[in-house]
């Protein structure tokens, strides 16, 4: 604009602010809620992936162990349940001993010649008898392995003996990996891992029921694993006396810290909320840990004659 009087006329501009770029703070707080529920979200997930990878994993690896038990049968006539299954088996599949451990269990990489699955024993029917020896194995003489009553020693068995059948009767199972502790495990770590570990319980027990119930409920403290115990577990198997994932336990009696003879020693995995298990036939099934106790012992049983329901 002109003024005749004054020449032009200058309008002064409004400065701009100079705009600064960056979070606010509710930004910022918005952004790290966002990453933290994307977070929360995703790696759930991640690990339901990863832990399905070593669930598929562990049951091939049982697989095996059940095509390479079929290989001995055919062999010897006779399943090798009457010793240490995986370490007669290993003439008829390769791999290192590592190989029969489970990789959902956190110890897999532990040290140690130990393996994950064990052979069924069957289910303990009556409860300590002095006069029979440590433990009554003529009254749990029922499971896939042949264990009659001591001093006769226990044999391997032989598929005709499995007269429930083999597509009913479990032979092996999962069983948590219990390392050679020497006895050197805290109060804490057998809390934070109480189905790992035995339980001492307070007395020995007539009635097997008793002893099921202290065990459920009247636990006392940490059984010493020492490397003999640790061997004969990796031996002995485990059994159907209680469900999956339950706890196992020995009574005490006079027995003092000695080898475990007198015991129940569910099947356990840290598979979320079943174990895997080989039929008979070689077949491998997932049990859930919820399943009716008459069903988990009626196929652990290979001569009750029971009927099988759903499982």
């Amino acid at each position: 604009m002109n003024d005749p009087r004054c020449g032009p006329i200058m309008i002064p501009r409004t400065a701009k602010p100079s705009v600064v770029s960056g979070f606010t703070i509710i930004e910022l707080l918005v952004s790290i809620t966002v990453v933290g529920l994307l977070t929360a979200l995703i790696l759930p997930a991640v690990q339901r992936v990863r832990e399905s990878s070593r669930n598929t994993d562990c049951r091939n690896r049982l697989h095996q162990f059940g095509l390479a038990m079929h290989e001995h049968e055919a062999a010897h006539r006779a399943f090798p349940t009457s010793r240490n299954v995986a370490l007669r088996i290993t003439e008829f599949i390769a791999g290192s001993p590592a190989y029969w451990k489970c990789p959902s269990d956190h110890r897999f990489d532990d040290g140690g010649s130990y393996t994950s699955y064990l052979v069924n024993n069957g289910v303990v029917l009556d409860g300590y008898n002095p006069t029979i020896s440590y433990y009554p194995r003529g009254l749990r003489d029922n499971g896939f392995s042949i264990d009659p009553p001591w001093p006769i020693p226990s044999r391997d068995t032989k598929a005709s003996e499995i007269i429930d059948g083999l597509s009913n009767t479990v032979a092996v199972a999962e069983r948590l990996l219990i390392p050679p502790t020497d006895g050197h495990v805290t109060e804490a770590e057998l809390l934070a891992d109480p189905r790992r570990y035995f339980w001492r319980l307070p007395s020995s027990y007539a009635d097997i029921d008793a002893l099921i119930s202290d065990c459920r409920g009247n636990r006392l403290s940490l059984y010493p694993i020492v490397s003999y115990t640790s061997g004969a577990i990796f031996g002995f198997g485990y059994d159907h006396t209680l469900g999956p994932n339950e706890f196992a336990c020995t009574g005490s009696g006079s027995h003092g810290d000695g080898p475990i003879y007198y015991y129940i020693n569910p099947a356990s995995s840290e598979h979320a909320g079943h174990v895997n298990v080989l039929m008979g036939d070689g077949s491998v099934r997932s049990v859930a840990d919820s399943v009716e106790l008459t069903v988990w012992r009626a196929i652990g049983t290979r001569n009750g004659n029971e009927t099988v329901g759903e499982f």
